[in-house]
């Protein structure tokens, strides 16, 4: 098979070109992805602050489904990018066909399940009488949404490994722009509450799986999506599973880490659950936007891996380090600065709110500023299918957060737990400069630590 342009320029362009070139478009769609959930936050802050607190503790049960289409799509992305690389079209598709199917059905199978358990499982994640009415009826309407969830997440991360960036990132804006747009019509004009809002996401979710339906159906790109292609094996899902997991559990750790603040956070009150809600969302745009580089990253890294060039994909990752490094401190520096303007765009009631609010985002965002660096570590472990350093870097953060926010929290209270955001991310950056020193010494990835 002749090689296609953007085979041809992801095996020979200008690395930093190439960068940009599939990174920005990602990262922008990334972008208006978190905005949306920001605009659902501050439509939510106009109901008041027990709505937030309730939305905020269901927010976690939406990490299992990132979780989940994340297992199905990048590890799934990760083996056709290398595939690609090696020329292996049909292969590739069939893994693409495969992982489809296969997460489609685990996302029905996890809608049905959390929707029969949904009361006692907001309870135990910290819902009392007071936000388990708004927690019920948000989470029942989103959580029959969740298959669309898993199916754009797994087909987006798969299609992003062929280099289709540009239009994943289109599909991400529709779906963003809908939603924005539905929030007020279900709000106002139907007067529908946080339910609204609600329906709003849902529908939007299905409208871009409609969007990825056709782009399959017309088979446009290198990867072709069939029933016929559908060949599951133990070869296959292992495969996909040895970097599919690390992230599920990496997403499921979130999930802890967001289910333990909220716990230990409701010993001290609704406007500490808010805060920790409000600024969460807040990091989420500044994740996505790392994220939604990393995603044009990925391929560029796993395809030339697959065509065993791998000095070009050392320079890929040294590159990518200082770009997104750059980035995280020029936003966290942002948010220290104009940290009471941004709490209070999500909350005009509680002084209390506010002021918690704003100290709880400076902190982190002292410990956000090494984030790059640590999600471009693990992506290219993952990109190249190693799945022993990739997945220790997935999940060494999330467990090493509930390590140290249930100590600190036990020896200085709600100070602690706080504190316990910068030191855990310091320490997860100590730990992915050595696992790429290490593989700088094996001639792995030459240099590529030390240009932290």
């Amino acid at each position: 098979m002749e090689l296609t342009r953007r085979e041809i320029e992801m095996g020979t362009g200008k690395t930093v070109s190439l960068l940009f070139k599939f990174g920005i478009p990602t990262m922008l769609g990334m972008i208006i992805n978190a905005v949306y959930n920001l605009v659902d936050t501050y439509f939510i802050g106009s109901f008041g602050m027990v709505p937030t607190a309730a939305v905020s503790l269901v927010f976690p049960l939406t990490l299992i489904v990132t979780g989940l289409g994340t297992c199905f799509g990048t590890g799934t992305g990760s083996k056709v990018s290398r595939l690609l690389g090696d020329k292996q079209y049909r292969r590739a598709s069939e893994y693409t066909s495969s992982a489809v199917v296969s997460a489609v059905a685990c996302g029905l199978a996890l809608s049905a399940g959390l929707l029969l358990g949904l009361h006692p499982i907001l309870t135990a994640l910290g819902a009392d009488g007071a936000t388990m009415p708004y927690a019920a009826q948000y989470g029942t309407v989103i959580i029959a949404g969740f298959v669309f969830s898993v199916f754009n997440i797994t087909v987006n991360n798969i299609v992003v490994s062929e280099g289709a960036t540009a239009f994943t990132s289109g599909v991400l804006v529709l779906g963003a722009v809908m939603n924005m747009v539905l929030d007020p019509l279900f709000i106002y004009a139907f007067h529908n509450g946080i339910e609204g809002i609600a329906y709003a996401t849902v529908i939007s979710s299905a409208t871009s799986s409609l969007v990825y339906v056709v782009y399959l159906a017309q088979g446009k790109g290198l990867l072709k999506f069939s029933l016929k292609n559908v060949k599951p094996s133990g070869n296959l899902f292992g495969d996909v599973f040895k970097i599919g997991v690390p992230m599920l559990v990496f997403q499921l750790l979130n999930m802890a880490t967001l289910t333990v603040t909220n716990t230990l956070a409701v010993r001290y009150g609704n406007p500490s659950v808010a805060a920790f809600g409000i600024t969460y969302k807040l990091f989420c745009l500044e994740v996505n936007a790392v994220f939604g580089f990393l995603k044009g990253y990925q391929p560029l890294v796993g395809y030339n891996y697959g065509a065993k060039d791998y000095d070009r994909a050392a320079r890929f990752t040294r590159e990518g380090i200082f770009i997104t490094t750059a980035f995280c401190v020029v936003c966290n520096v942002l948010l220290m600065l104009f940290a009471p303007q941004a709490i209070h765009l999500f909350n005009q009631d509680s002084a209390e709110l506010l002021a918690f609010g704003t100290l709880t985002l400076r902190v982190q965002a002292v410990g956000y500023m090494t984030l790059a660096f640590q999600f471009v570590g693990a992506s290219y472990f993952l990109a190249t299918g190693d799945a022993k350093n990739g997945g220790i870097l997935s999940l060494c953060r999330g467990v090493m957060f509930l390590i140290f926010a249930l100590l600190l929290n036990g020896l200085m209270g709600r100070t602690g737990l706080l504190a316990a955001f910068p030191v855990t991310e310091l320490v997860a950056s100590g730990i992915t400069a050595v696992l790429l020193l290490k593989c700088e010494k094996r001639s792995e990835i030459p240099t590529a630590a030390t240009t932290m």
